[in-house]
């Protein structure tokens, strides 16, 4: 796992985002990478691009944690579409998580404070190849045994 900090402010919208593969060398993979900083009243929104390289999905995971106060996590695409392709608000400190199949391509994530006050926070990207065969068989022949 890599742990990035003191680098630029991510920016406030997507045209100024923090393009996470100057530091993690490429596309998201299967290593979990850290990004480190902080929002509040005078910088209430950070975004990070990402790219998901190769040609089939990936289960990618966004963990926000290490919160003093609320902030949310969303996600978006490279559309000009402001609605995000999902959101996750717990509310207060509690970690934020988010987890969904993406196809090759480049994407977006916002970290916002909720109430304008200051929080530290850890934004980890995971991406994980999903399996396109498991072995599981088309008939009852063929079926994976899974165990008892």
């Amino acid at each position: 796992m890599a742990t990035f900090s003191g680098f630029l402010d991510p920016g406030g919208s997507r045209n100024t985002a923090l393009d996470t593969s100057s530091y993690i060398g490429g596309s998201l993979s299967s290593t979990p990478n850290t990004f480190q900083d902080s929002v509040g009243n005078l910088d209430t929104s950070d975004y990070y691009k990402f790219t998901i390289g190769g040609s089939s999905a990936r289960a990618v995971s966004l963990i926000l944690d290490g919160l003093s106060t609320d902030a949310r996590l969303r996600l978006y695409d490279d559309s000009t579409s402001s609605t995000p392709l999902q959101t996750a608000n717990s509310g207060g400190t509690t970690s934020e998580f988010l987890t969904r199949s993406l196809n090759p391509g480049t994407y977006y994530i916002r970290v916002d404070s909720v109430s304008g006050s200051s929080t530290n926070y850890n934004l980890t990207l995971i991406a994980n190849v999903i399996p396109t065969d498991n072995g599981s068989g088309n008939s009852t022949a063929t079926a994976l045994d899974i165990g008892k």
